[in-house]
């Protein structure tokens, strides 16, 4: 084989090549630029602040009042008890031979109750021993002669009227005792409480003391 011969056919092979190899790829492009879009800041709109004046008229105040609580009126819960009155002497009085003394009820119990006629009296010395006969009932200022039915609230007070012959202002038939208390029952009541009454009464028949009915007041 002729030695030039096959030296050309390679170089020409290689030229051959390196042309198609520049065929084939040509000139890289160049990389695609993205530009952002530029940005517009838009300020925004300035905010407009009204100042609300304060306003001059206040609220007005609703004022509820309150009702005053009606007052709880008790009724009588019956006759007046011993055990529920207080009894104590008033003042005296002194007309021709006897003298009369104020006998005064007051109610001491929460509830109301009511006395009507007249109450009981026994007068008793210091040993206890009756001094004399129990007091009679006598009759009342009424116009018609009855009693009346008197309503006692808590703390109030209802009066009768016990006479009695003092031993200075008795006769020869006197019959004088020393009394120490009087035992005063209530209208209608079995029981007695303790008035002391240190007094020196006739005991005779005929200056037997007298009780009158129960009236309102002291």
């Amino acid at each position: 084989m002729n030695v030039r011969s096959s030296l050309g056919s390679l170089v020409l092979t290689a030229v051959s090549a390196l042309v198609l190899a520049g065929c084939g790829h040509g000139t890289a492009a160049a990389p695609a630029t993205t530009s952002a879009p530029p940005v517009t800041t838009s300020s925004p709109p300035p905010v407009t602040t009204a100042s609300v004046a304060p306003s001059t008229s206040e609220i007005p105040t609703t004022t509820t009042a309150s009702a005053s609580p009606t007052p709880t009126t008790l009724a009588p819960t019956g006759p007046c008890t011993t055990a529920q009155l207080a009894f104590t002497l008033g003042s005296h009085a002194t007309s021709g031979t006897h003298t009369t003394v104020g006998l005064n009820l007051r109610n001491t119990a929460a509830a109301p109750c009511t006395v009507r006629g007249n109450p009981a009296v026994d007068v008793v010395d210091s040993y206890g021993m009756q001094a004399g006969p129990a007091a009679a009932a006598l009759p009342g200022d009424a116009p018609d002669g009855l009693p009346a039915t008197v309503t006692l609230a808590h703390g109030a007070t209802a009066r009768a009227n016990f006479s009695y012959v003092a031993a200075v202002n008795g006769g020869a038939s006197c019959s004088p005792d020393t009394a120490a208390r009087l035992l005063v029952f209530a209208p209608g009541s079995s029981t007695s409480a303790s008035v002391p009454f240190a007094v020196s009464i006739c005991t005779a028949a005929a200056d037997r003391p007298g009780i009158t009915p129960v009236v309102a007041g002291s």
